[in-house]
């Protein structure tokens, strides 16, 4: 056997990877705008796309483009066929454009999400998952109390504190994070200085 196995180069990389930015704000409630790259690993175009996620369905059901929260690089909504796969659902979603061998394919999609009130601080859980790339946005002005495990880095976007999280593991190996803050006290709830 001979021949030049270059195009066969696309399978040293890893498969799907998931960028996701969420914004927390004040009163618990945030928002994830989440992008997907999920590469064509067949040798055949890729026409759709599956995602795995909750709750779980328990009928198969079509979700036309216009009612579909998916949408691609360009900014085109996504039809969705929905299955029944176990205690999680499966997305399929269609691509309007089909990706050829080694290319890849963009989804992006926005969900609301929401940090817990415990006692005097926020919670906020990053994951489960073992392949994403995740931004936290703090509310502003708030202080990080702890994250177990640990962020990958901080940095302060505007007033607002940026924990990030990039996870990496073998598909058995599921990772979660949790974050907790505080608010800092609003100035009318706070003693007045003594004269």
């Amino acid at each position: 056997m001979g021949g030049d196995f270059r195009y066969l180069k696309f399978l040293e990389s890893r498969g799907p990877a998931f960028q996701n930015v969420i914004t927390l704000q004040a009163d618990g409630n945030g928002q994830s705008a989440a992008c997907w790259t999920y590469q064509n690993m067949n040798l055949a175009m890729l026409r759709e796309v599956p995602l795995y996620s909750g709750p779980a369905v328990a009928h198969t059901e079509f979700i036309s483009a216009s009612e579909s929260p998916y949408r691609d690089s360009l900014g085109r909504t996504l039809a969705i066929r929905r299955e029944p796969a176990g205690v999680n659902r499966r997305d399929v979603i269609q691509l309007i454009d089909p990706v050829p061998v080694a290319g890849k394919a963009e989804i992006h999609w926005t969900a609301k999400v929401q940090a817990v009130h415990e006692g005097d601080v926020w919670v906020y859980k990053v994951g489960p998952g073992n392949s994403h790339d995740t931004t936290v946005e703090l509310p502003p002005g708030a202080e990080l109390v702890s994250v177990e495990p640990a962020e990958t880095s901080r940095r302060l976007v505007g007033d607002r504190l940026a924990l990030e999280f990039k996870v990496c593991t073998p598909p058995e190996k599921l990772v979660s994070y949790r974050v907790k803050y505080r608010l800092p006290t609003p100035a009318s709830t706070q003693s007045a200085p003594d004269k």
